[in-house]
Parts: C-alpha cells; sequence; structure tokens
C-alpha cells in the first residue's frame, strides 16, 4: 500500500479517534487490489459505544476518507473487548481481519 495514501488513512482516523489502531485488510493488505477495490479497515477503540454512536463515527470516518482519498472505504469500528470475542468466531469478518490485517 502507498505509505502516503497510508499516512493519510491513519491521520483521518485519529482526528476522529485518537487512540484507533487500524487494521488494513482485504485485497489491498493482500496486496490484490483492482482498479475500484475498496479498502476495508477495522478500527479498534479503547472504549465500546453503543450501536447508534457506532454507526455516527464510521460515517463521519468514512465521509472524511473517500473526500479525501476519493476511493470507496468499508469500514467495522469495534472496541479492543469486542474483536477479542468476535475473532474467535469461525467466519467472521473481525477474524478475516485480523488475521490478514495489517497494522497502519
Amino acid at each position: 500500500m502507498n505509505t502516503v495514501v497510508a499516512n493519510k488513512i491513519k491521520s483521518i482516523v485519529h482526528s476522529f479517534i485518537p487512540d484507533a489502531k487500524i487494521l488494513l485488510f482485504g485485497s489491498y493488505a493482500r496486496g490484490e487490489e483492482k482498479r475500484g477495490s475498496d479498502y476495508d479497515l477495522l478500527v479498534i477503540t479503547n472504549e465500546s459505544f453503543p450501536p447508534l454512536e457506532k454507526i455516527n463515527w464510521r460515517s463521519k470516518i468514512c465521509n472524511a476518507l473517500v473526500d479525501a482519498i476519493h476511493a470507496p472505504f468499508d469500514i467495522l469500528l469495534d472496541s479492543e473487548e469486542e474483536v477479542n470475542k468476535k475473532k474467535k468466531l469461525p467466519g467472521h469478518v473481525v477474524r478475516w481481519a485480523v488475521k490478514e490485517g495489517v497494522l497502519l
């Protein structure tokens, strides 16, 4: 992945959630992206958010990323505790994100 894009992603996500860990997963993490591929991100927070607040944060972050990078994004946002539970579930997208993800 392009270092400039990775740094933009980190900067934008951290402007909303400063302590977040960011995992890039999917085609960009595997180096298999094609024209029109989306960026798949798992944003891991220290605190848990209620569902509506989580949707709000995801929307704000996604809009800012799309505006800055001009590419589609798919964002998952979970607390460290939620990730630790979900990564144990067979077939769960968080399990795949943790397994193949690249820390930005």
